[in-house]
């Protein structure tokens, strides 16, 4: 008799999807990647409110959505604080054997403000959180979401 898969701790996966876009340095709106979140194993039938915080190493602007990448539902749009986007008590079943994905989209920064010496090559980069009732660990949290073209 097989034995059915049992789900480990909730997790989750980060990546970009799609290319890269290249950037204008002088760019105060510059539309970046979007990115996937995967969420894998947990238990339970019951909801939780989880967190969302992406940050970037620019500041944002606009408001940037969660979206479920199965459904195309926007779940969540963000609120913006510092040089961040939070989605704020989205509730999510935890899948448990399945996987469960989600999209940012309309993540916007003002490229103006990095630092990088004229004709140097630099990078818009995103850091992801995850927070809940519990911990929930994130491989790939960090993501180039842009290239900064050279002046």
């Amino acid at each position: 008799m097989a034995k059915e898969p049992t789900a480990g701790p909730l997790e989750g996966t980060v990546r970009v999807v799609g290319a890269r876009p290249k950037v204008s340095r002088a760019s105060r709106d510059a539309a970046l990647a979007d990115l996937s979140v995967t969420l894998t194993g947990g238990s339970g039938r019951a909801a939780v409110p989880l967190t969302i915080a992406l940050s970037l190493n620019v500041p944002v602007s606009g408001r940037a959505q969660l979206t479920d990448d199965e459904t195309n539902e926007v779940m969540s749009e963000s609120t913006r604080s510092g040089s961040g986007y939070v989605f704020k008590d989205v509730l999510v079943t935890p899948p448990g054997v399945r996987a469960r994905r989600f999209r940012i989209t309309n993540i916007r920064g003002n490229a103006s403000t990095l630092a990088s010496p004229v004709g140097t090559p630099a990078q818009i980069v995103a850091f992801v959180a995850i927070s809940g009732p519990f911990r929930i660990p994130l491989a790939g949290s960090q993501q180039n979401v842009a290239a900064v073209e050279r002046a």
